[in-house]
């Protein structure tokens, strides 16, 4: 992807690199601890991370920096994120809950993206053999997925296939990637938040990013932004291929993260129901390929909204 090579031979672009690097090398000086009369800071990566050096990084941000840079890596694996399977409740347009009934839709997902999974491994083992190196472990893979019913509903083929967790597949439950939390207003439906607290459905209409439902544990897109981050260090940190598999809102925020998306557009990201993305970590960014596994309710519904004017911002 450097346009240095575009249209270049490969052969000869590996060997122009390599002089590049050795011309590099020998004007290349080390930095060394007496410098700036020995009160020198620095942070010092050693083959993408096999080997850090800190010196004098106290404080937060330095602290957050030296934390990213040890646990960020180039090793080749996927990211799959995908959305919950169609619950019942969600096809009522209820805020929150914790059905775990899927639809017919929804049925027929959970099947086609436990073949979907299946597909992706066994070309990433086809990666890992061409690679020639032990180390590759793109081809395993980890289940990330929240404690909700609906989430265990949406990977049941897959755990029917690999089993709950082997040499391959692991499967790990955690509450950070639960949905959203509603507050007072969770299990009502959109139509009658509407109605019943038409301030409250303004008010998130106006700033959906800082809106903050009322009610004991009611969070806003921030409050979830900042809920995610462990999440976001595991998924930089592993070296396996991962699934993660949550609500709408928490697919925004990882989504957003690895695309570079700005936080204000974070709330009203598309990510359609019933559509894996599929992330590949690159040195020059990230790429983003989605791949629609079923058809939805949900989706028909959401576009029939659209075509009338309703708000589909508050979604």
């Amino acid at each position: 992807q450097n346009n240095d090579y575009k249209d270049r031979d490969p052969v000869a672009a590996l060997e122009d690199f390599k002089e590049r690097v050795r011309k590099y090398e020998s004007v290349y000086e080390d930095i060394t601890d007496d410098e700036d009369g020995g009160k020198i800071s620095y942070i010092k990566l050693i083959n993408v991370g096999q080997k850090v050096v800190t010196r004098r990084c106290s404080g937060y941000i330095p602290s957050q920096v030296a934390f990213h840079l040890m646990n960020v890596h180039i090793s080749p694996r996927r990211i799959w994120l995908s959305r919950h399977a169609e619950s019942v409740d969600q096809v009522r347009g209820l805020l929150g809950g914790d059905s775990a009934v899927s639809t017919a839709n929804g049925e027929k997902y959970t099947e086609e993206l436990a073949r979907f999974i299946e597909k992706k491994l066994l070309q990433m083992r086809l990666e890992k053999a061409s690679a020639g190196t032990e180390e590759y472990k793109g081809d395993q893979l980890v289940v990330m997925l929240g404690t909700q019913s609906i989430h265990d509903t949406t990977v049941r083929a897959l755990k029917k296939k690999y089993g709950d967790s082997n040499e391959q597949v692991t499967f790990i439950h955690n509450s950070i990637l639960n949905e959203l939390r509603g507050g007072e207003l969770d299990k009502m439906s959109h139509a009658q938040i509407k109605k019943k607290y038409p301030e409250i459905w303004e008010a998130r209409l106006k700033d959906k990013l800082h809106f903050r439902y009322p009610g004991a544990g009611g969070e806003s897109y921030v409050d979830l932004i900042q809920r995610v981050k462990p999440v976001i260090v595991e998924l930089e940190r592993q070296r396996r291929s991962v699934l993660v598999v949550s609500h709408l809102a928490v697919q925004r925020c990882i989504c957003a993260y690895f695309s570079g998306l700005p936080i204000q557009e974070i709330p009203f990201m598309e990510m359609p129901i019933h559509v894996v993305t599929e992330l590949s970590m690159e040195p020059h960014g990230t790429t983003k390929v989605l791949e629609r596994l079923a058809e939805s309710t949900t989706q028909v519904c959401e576009a029939g909204k659209l075509a009338r004017g309703d708000s589909m911002s508050w979604i």
